[in-house]
C-alpha cells in the first residue's frame, strides 16, 4: 500500500528497444554499458518499514534466481540504520556492563563497591531514557550511543569519590558502621559522619565542576543545524546531570558497607616505586615531547575531511555500501535538483529555448560528477516521438504532458508560467573532487555560462554540502565556546590566575592535537563523529579539575609549591587513570559497532580521553613548575639587581 508507482523496463517503455532508442527511458531506466537496469519504486511519506522489509525480501528471491539486485534510496537507507542501531544498543549495553564489572572487581576488590557501582549507573541509564521518554524526545542515530555515555560518566563520580573515601577513612580501620570496641555507637556515628562529609567536601566541588563541563561539552552540540546533532546535545546533557546525582544519592548508601582501607599517609597505598619516582619529579620530556606533537598538530587543523563521500557512513565489504557504489557507478545515488530561468526572462515554449535547454543537458552530463540527467528537454524529446507530434506546438506538447493520462509529467519540470524549469540530476559520489559545495558551485557557473540563472538548488547532495559546512562552523564554535566557557571554570576552581592560564593551555592542547591526528590519519568527520571533539573536551577535563581542587582543598587558592603538586599526582594518579580508562573503554565498546561513523565517535573519544591523563598528570604540573621556577627565578634576579644599589638606612625612633 506504501507504493504509488513503479517504473521499469516492464513498466514505462513498450519494449527494450523502445527504452534504448527512448531520450527519456534510457537516461532513467538503463546503465551507460546497458547491462543493468532501475527499477524506480515511488514510496509515499508514511511508516514504510513493512513495505522496506518486503522489499528486501524480494531482493532475496531474485539473488537466488541468478540475478544481482542492489537497493539505495533514502527510506531503504532510513531502515538500514534504524535496524543496526537497536541491534547495537543492545550489544553496547551487555558488552559495557561486563567489562565495567570485571574492571571495578579488578580495581576495588569489594562485592560492596561493585553493587554499588553497578546499581547506581544502571539507575542512572534508565532515568534517562524515561526522562528523554517523559519530555517526549525521538530516537536520533546518536543517542543508540547514550547507554554507554551515562554509564562511564556515572562510573566516573564513582571513583573519584572512593577514592576520596578511602583518603577521609584511612585513619579509620575496620568496616564503616562498626564499632569501635574502645568507643560507643553515638561516638561511632559522628565519626562516620565526618568521614563522609571530607569525602563529600573532597569530591563534590570537584564533581560539580566536571559535570558542568560535560554538560558544556553537549550543549556545544545545539549550535548546529542538524537534528540529530541537537538531539544528542540534548540528552547528553540530561543524562551528564543524571549521572552526578544518581552517583551521590544512591552510591554511597553502598560504600556505607564497604571495607576501610588500611592505614596509609592520606589513606592511600604506596605507589609502585617506579611510578613514585615517576609523579615526585617535574616531567621535562614528557612536557617537550607533547608541546612538539601539538605544534607539529597545527597545519592539519585546515586539512581534515569534514565533507566525506556517502560511502564512508557505512563498512566496507558490507551490503550497503555494495550496493551504493554499484548504483553509484550507474548513474549516481545522490539526487541533486536545479530550478533555472532564462536570463532574458524568456519562456519556455519556443524552439530556440529548448535547443538552449539541451546545449545545458549535454554540459551537464559530461560533468565528471554527473550521472543521468533528466529535464524539460528530454521531456520534449520524447514526447517528439509520437507520431504526428511536428504538428503540435511546444505549447500543445506541454499541455498534453500534463494530462492524467501522462501522469502529469510536466508540471514537475516546469512551472505552469513557463518561466522556470527544473534540471533533475544524480551525483557520482565516487567522482567527487572536493567538496560538495565546489560541485554545487561548478554546477550553477555552468548553468550561468549558458545563458540560465539558477533559481533554486535542492536535493539530498547539496543538504549534505551545507550540513558538511555547517558542521565545520560548529565545530570551531563548540571549540571555542568550550574554550571561553572553561576560562571562566578554570579561575572558579583554581583562583588563582597562572593555574588557570596553564588549565586553558592544556585544554587547548588536546582539540588541536586530536583534530591533527584525524587530518593526518585520514580520518573523516561526519555528522556522527564530528562531536568526538567536543565530547572528549568535555569529559576528559573532569580530571583536572579534581586534581586542582584537590590541591586547592580549603585554601583560598591553588598552592604552586610542586611538593603539593607532587603529593596530589601521589594520591591521585589512580583514580585519575582509572576514571579515564573507564571512559575510554566505554567508548571503545562503540568499536564494536558495523557502523563506521559510530566506530570513529568511540576512538576519537577515547583516544582525547587518554590524552587527558597525560596533560593532567604531567604536562599541567610541570607547566605549574616552570611558571613557579621562572617566578623564583625573577625575584631572586630582581634582588641580586637591589643588592648592587647605594642604600640608606634610617633608623626610626619608637613613639613608646
Amino acid at each position: 500500500d506504501s507504493v504509488l508507482s513503479v517504473k521499469s523496463l516492464t513498466n514505462g517503455p513498450e519494449n527494450l528497444q523502445d527504452a534504448i532508442e527512448s531520450p527519456l527511458w534510457s537516461r532513467l531506466l538503463l546503465a551507460e554499458d546497458k547491462k543493468s537496469s532501475n527499477i524506480i519504486v515511488t514510496m509515499d511519506k508514511n511508516d514504510n518499514e513493512e513495505t522496506i522489509e518486503r522489499i528486501i525480501t524480494l531482493k532475496e528471491r531474485a539473488d537466488k534466481k541468478g540475478f544481482r539486485v542492489a537497493i539505495s534510496g533514502v527510506p531503504y537507507v532510513v531502515y538500514e540504520i534504524q535496524h543496526q542501531l537497536v541491534k547495537e544498543l543492545t550489544t553496547f549495553g551487555i558488552t559495557a556492563f561486563i567489562l565495567f564489572t570485571v574492571l571495578v572487581i579488578l580495581i576495588f576488590r569489594s562485592l560492596w563497591i561493585l553493587a554499588g557501582s553497578i546499581v547506581s549507573c544502571l539507575t542512572s541509564c534508565f532515568l534517562t531514557f524515561i526522562t528523554l521518554e517523559i519530555i517526549g524526545m525521538e530516537p536520533g542515530i546518536l543517542t543508540a550511543n547514550l547507554w554507554s555515555i551515562v554509564f562511564v560518566l556515572t562510573l566516573e563520580h564513582t571513583v573519584f569519590f572512593t577514592a576520596n573515601w578511602e583518603i577521609a577513612a584511612s585513619a579509620q580501620p575496620g568496616r564503616l558502621g562498626e564499632t569501635s570496641p574502645r568507643r560507643g555507637g553515638q561516638e561511632k556515628r559522628g565519626t562516620d559522619a565526618q568521614i563522609f562529609a571530607a569525602a563529600v567536601r573532597l569530591t563534590g566541588p570537584a564533581s560539580f565542576w566536571a559535570m558542568f563541563a560535560t554538560v558544556l561539552g553537549f550543549v556545544a552540540l545545539l549550535g548546529g543545524s542538524a537534528r540529530p546533532l541537537f538531539q544528542f546535545g540534548i540528552a547528553g546533557a540530561i543524562g551528564a546531570v543524571i549521572a552526578m546525582g544518581v552517583a551521590y544519592a544512591i552510591y554511597p548508601v553502598f560504600l556505607a558497607s564497604a571495607r576501610r582501607p588500611e592505614s596509609g599517609p592520606r589513606g592511600t597505598a604506596k605507589p609502585w616505586p617506579w611510578i613514585e619516582r615517576c609523579l615526585s619529579r617535574p616531567n621535562k620530556i614528557v612536557f617537550a615531547v607533547t608541546a612538539l606533537l601539538c605544534i607539529g598538530a597545527l597545519p592539519g587543523l585546515f586539512k581534515f575531511n569534514i565533507d566525506p563521500q556517502l560511502f564512508s557512513y557505512f563498512k566496507p565489504g558490507g551490503r550497503m555500501r555494495t550496493d551504493l557504489e554499484r548504483i553509484d557507478r550507474q548513474g549516481g545515488i545522490s539526487p541533486l535538483e536545479i530550478v533555472i530561468r532564462d536570463e532574458n526572462g524568456a519562456k519556455f515554449t519556443s524552439t530556440e529555448q529548448f535547443e538552449k535547454l539541451w546545449q545545458l543537458q549535454a554540459v551537464l552530463e559530461q560533468d565528471p560528477a554527473v550521472g543521468a540527467v533528466i529535464s524539460l528537454p528530454v521531456l520534449m524529446a520524447e514526447g517528439d516521438r509520437a507520431p504526428l507530434s511536428f504538428l503540435i506546438s511546444w505549447e500543445g506538447l506541454l499541455q498534453r504532458m500534463e494530462q492524467p493520462e501522462y501522469g502529469k509529467i510536466a508540471k514537475g519540470f516546469v512551472t505552469s508560467d513557463r518561466e522556470q524549469s527544473r534540471f533533475l540530476l544524480r551525483i557520482k559520489e565516487s567522482e567527487r573532487k572536493g567538496s560538495r559545495e565546489t560541485v554545487v558551485n561548478r554546477l550553477k557557473k555552468t548553468v550561468r555560462d549558458h545563458g540560465f540563472e539558477p533559481v533554486l538548488v535542492g536535493g539530498l547532495y547539496h543538504l549534505q554540502g551545507q550540513l558538511s559546512s555547517s558542521l565545520a562552523f560548529n565545530l570551531l564554535q563548540g571549540i571555542v565556546g568550550l574554550i571561553v566557557f572553561f576560562c571562566v571554570i578554570a579561575w572558579i576552581v583554581a583562583r588563582s590566575w597562572k593555574v588557570a592560564l596553564a588549565m586553558i593551555a592544556c585544554l587547548c592542547i588536546m582539540p588541536f592535537t586530536l583534530l591533527g591526528a584525524v587530518s593526518y590519519f585520514g580520518i573523516p568527520l561526519d555528522i556522527v563523529s564530528a562531536p568526538s571533539v567536543d565530547l572528549a573536551i568535555g569529559i576528559g577535563v573532569d580530571t583536572m579539575i579534581h586534581l586542582v581542587s584537590f590541591i586547592r582543598g580549603s585554601k583560598k587558592t591553588v598552592s604552586l609549591d610542586w611538593k603539593d603538586w607532587a603529593d596530589a599526582r601521589l594520591h591521585l594518579w589512580k583514580p585519575i587513570t582509572v576514571s579515564s580508562l573507564i571512559i575510554a573503554i566505554g567508548f571503545g565498546v562503540l568499536l564494536l559497532s558495523d557502523y563506521p561513523p559510530t566506530q570513529r565517535l568511540g576512538i576519537l573519544v577515547s583516544v582525547g580521553t587518554l590524552l587527558w591523563v597525560v596533560l593532567t598528570l604531567f604536562v599541567l604540573p610541570t607547566a605549574i613548575y616552570f611558571l613557579n621556577s621562572l617566578k623564583q627565578g625573577l625575584i631572586a634576579h630582581c634582588a641580586g639587581v637591589r643588592s648592587k644599589w647605594p642604600c640608606r638606612i634610617i633608623k626610626l625612633k619608637d613613639k613608646k
